[in-house]
């Protein structure tokens, strides 16, 4: 175990060289994959995930033994394949942006516990992997959904993609005891020194991870508000006018439905919000916007645009939302902001 624990602190800091990468974006559409398909898709997104392996790494590290991590490991796989789980076939989501902040706080506290040396009664530290194991599965779930999962085999594919993450999971632990193995091969000199670097790693890479999540980016040049996620609020674009214009006869577009260019612009002006979206959008993003239209709001009219490369486009006649990547969480605010000032003149 003392191999492993060197190797751990060997390998640590290729570990925070991801923290400026997304913690836990699935960016590839889910819903074309076969079953069999999800499976490396899991682990793929396991070996992507600088929070999720600096979580486990600091575990394995603080255990010191192989039972002890063993089972510290079980807990955690057994907490977040549950909200995987339960949340991919319930719908649930949660603002993703947040559940990654937890999960890099999570990364903060394995370190700062190993810091302060293994605990005395394990089953509080036990209770408390698990717990955060909750945190990751729905992180993980959100993501999934938001990539598209499809309506049929969800309940497979959805274990598939849980399979492969724990795949990823063994595969990343595996490599860093094997190389540790054969670089310190008969090194027990100042072993605690280099254990104490190793979660001083874990702690930083933790706060890394919280500060990349939660400062505000820098002003674009033109100085649109940037919003986290990947959206930005501008002023209103011109729009065509046509006095011939009328309402459109749709709240909700789908792709490849004729609609009328002059109706959308023609409502902006009466107070109505425009979503435009990505005619390419993945089906769970898409299912997100149609539910929320359909039971949210009758003040919002949601619409594909074929030569959009933005994921949403949030029009009203003040101000227009730009979300390259699909943040659902930003579009609503927005668009509450917007209808409540509306209702309010």
């Amino acid at each position: 175990m003392k191999r492993t624990t060197v190797a751990l602190a060997l390998l640590a800091p290729l570990v925070l060289g991801t923290a400026t990468a997304s913690a836990h974006g699935i960016g590839d559409d889910a819903a074309g994959r076969s079953v069999f398909e999800y499976i490396p898709f899991g682990t793929e997104h396991m070996l992507l995930g600088w929070d999720h392996l600096l979580f486990v790494f600091g575990i394995v590290l603080l255990a010191g033994s192989a039972l002890q991590a063993a089972k510290l490991l079980s807990l955690f796989v057994a907490g977040h394949s549950l909200t995987l789980i339960v949340a991919s076939l319930a719908g649930w989501t949660v603002n993703a942006t947040a559940v990654d902040i937890v999960i890099a706080l999570s990364v903060v506290f394995v370190g700062i516990v190993g810091l302060r040396g293994q605990p005395n009664d394990w089953r509080w530290f036990g209770a408390t992997v698990f717990g955060f194991g909750l945190v990751h599965g729905l992180g993980l779930a959100s993501r999934l959904q938001d990539a598209g999962l499809p309506d049929d085999g969800i309940l497979l594919k959805v274990l598939a993609f849980n399979l492969g993450v724990e795949i990823g999971q063994i595969l990343a632990v595996s490599a860093v005891v094997a190389i540790g193995y054969l670089l310190t091969r008969g090194t027990t000199k100042a072993f605690d020194d280099v254990r104490r670097m190793a979660f001083v790693l874990v702690t930083v890479g933790g706060v890394v991870g919280v500060a990349l999540l939660t400062l505000p980016g820098p002003e674009s040049e033109d100085d649109a508000a940037v919003i986290a996620g990947g959206c930005e609020e501008s002023p209103p674009e011109p729009l065509p006018f046509n006095p011939a214009a009328g309402h459109p006869t749709d709240l909700f577009y789908e792709p490849g439905d004729p609609l009328v260019e002059d109706d959308l612009a023609h409502v902006v002006g009466d107070g109505y919000v425009i979503v435009r979206y990505r005619s390419d959008l993945p089906a769970g993003q898409l299912d997100e916007l149609r539910r929320w239209q359909k039971t949210d709001t009758e003040f919002v009219i949601v619409a594909p645009d074929e030569e959009q490369e933005e994921a949403t486009k949030t029009l009203t006649r003040d101000s227009v939302l730009t979300c390259v990547e699909f943040n659902f969480e930003a579009v609503r605010e927005f668009t509450d902001s917007w209808v409540e000032g509306f209702d309010q003149v």
